[in-house]
């Protein structure tokens, strides 16, 4: 029983302590943006550490420091995770709201569409 419990222990700690590759939760830095429409896309990749840093912190809290790059996430400073795939952003003043489908493919996918236009970003760990 003692070697059980110590297994338990010892698995758990383990666990804990990964970081959480599937979790949105963390910071990440934009490296590659696409948008345009049935047309066309426009694309734009940055180094990794030199573009936008986006923090999805604990508690729904979510902020965005450095770079000139435009991300649509730049508008809201709240997110709250809808399910496998799906996010809600707004602002905590309650003035703006949207939602984004992600996913996990070599870092973390953003997608926002639109009625006019689709756009992607793509986010890498520090």
């Amino acid at each position: 029983m003692k070697k059980v419990l110590f297994l338990l222990l010892i698995v758990s700690l383990v666990s804990c302590s990964k970081d959480k590759s599937d979790s949105v939760q963390g910071d990440w830095t934009l490296v590659e943006t696409l948008y345009g429409t049935g047309g066309g896309f426009n694309q734009q990749q940055f180094s990794p550490g030199t573009g936008v840093t986006v923090r999805f912190g604990s508690g729904g809290n979510l902020s965005i420091t450095g770079g000139n790059a435009y991300s649509f996430l730049r508008e809201f400073d709240k997110y709250e995770i809808l399910g496998a795939d799906r996010l809600r952003l707004y602002q905590s003043s309650g003035n703006a709201a949207g939602f984004i489908g992600y996913r996990f493919e070599g870092g973390l996918t953003l997608s926002v569409e639109t009625a006019r236009c689709g756009m992607f970003e793509k986010f890498v760990r520090p």
